[in-house]
């Protein structure tokens, strides 16, 4: 009997946990995903329980199975990455720009409540820095921009993730020492 090595046990649980999450998000009103995609995380995610849980098995047909919805996924992640940040700018920009200026509002109210010397200090006077930092003060619509581009970017970087990980799943399962693992 071959014996299960360290790497198909640690992906495998990630992928269990990892799709456990998905189908979690899968509830959430707020979807950034397109409609194809959602039908077809509905129909993978549970999959790939059902897979990886045969993957700490050995199955041959796991393996094999998890490298394809792995190809799947990842193909999918990137080709609806556009789509995502656009969707997300639509549905969350009005919710940043609320936050963003009740925030703002309260870093005003705190600093008019600071004692006139504090208040008035830069932060070379405090720490007598070399760089001489002069009243930075954004106008409102581009703190929002900023704000809206870092979420975009908390996006990209996850969806990027995602793929990252799916590529890192089809090289591991791939692999002749691995293979030779899931021989019968």
């Amino acid at each position: 009997m071959t014996t299960r090595s360290k790497g198909v046990t640690i992906l495998s649980v990630l992928i269990i946990i990892g799709s456990v999450l998905g189908l979690g998000g899968l509830a959430s009103p707020d979807q950034l995903n397109p409609p194809i995609s959602l039908l077809l995380y509905f129909i993978v995610l549970p999959l790939s329980i059902v897979v990886a849980v045969f993957l700490l098995k050995l199955k041959p047909w796991a393996r094999q199975a998890i490298v394809i919805i792995s190809i799947i996924v990842a193909i999918e992640s990137f080709a609806t990455l556009p789509y995502v940040l656009k969707r997300s700018e639509e549905l969350y920009s009005e919710s940043i720009k609320e936050n963003l200026t009740v925030s703002l509002e309260e870093v005003r109210e705190k600093r008019t409540a600071l004692p006139g010397g504090v208040r008035e200090a830069r932060p070379t006077d405090l720490t007598g820095g070399i760089q001489e930092v002069q009243n930075l003060q954004l106008p409102e619509e581009e703190v929002e921009k900023l704000a809206v581009n870092m979420f975009k970017g908390i996006l990209t970087f996850l969806i990027l993730l995602s793929v990252g990980f799916n590529a890192a799943v089809i090289y591991f399962f791939t692999r002749p020492e691995v293979i030779g693992q899931f021989s019968a």
